[in-house]
């Protein structure tokens, strides 16, 4: 005998608008931006310099945040050749 097998899924979907202006857009997305950086940096005592691009249109604002941090990148050993 057939098998037919029906799997039903209800789901509900929440869209919600906020609306912001300019500066509370920036600052939103720089304050997430800075948190998503400084959870992936070990020791944040070694940021040197932050750098914070924006890029404004009509419909969206653009947010770039970028990080400068000094590391020690090699072997401590000395090699003699």
């Amino acid at each position: 005998m057939p098998l037919k097998l029906i799997v039903k899924e209800n789901y509900e979907v929440i869209e919600e608008e906020k609306i912001y202006s300019k500066e509370e857009a920036k600052e939103i997305g720089i304050n997430k931006l800075s948190e998503k950086l400084n959870s992936q940096i070990e020791n944040t005592e070694d940021i040197i310099n932050k750098y914070i691009n924006t890029n404004e249109s009509e419909e969206y604002i653009e947010v770039e945040v970028i990080y400068e941090v000094l590391e020690n990148i090699g072997t401590e050993e000395k090699i003699a050749l």
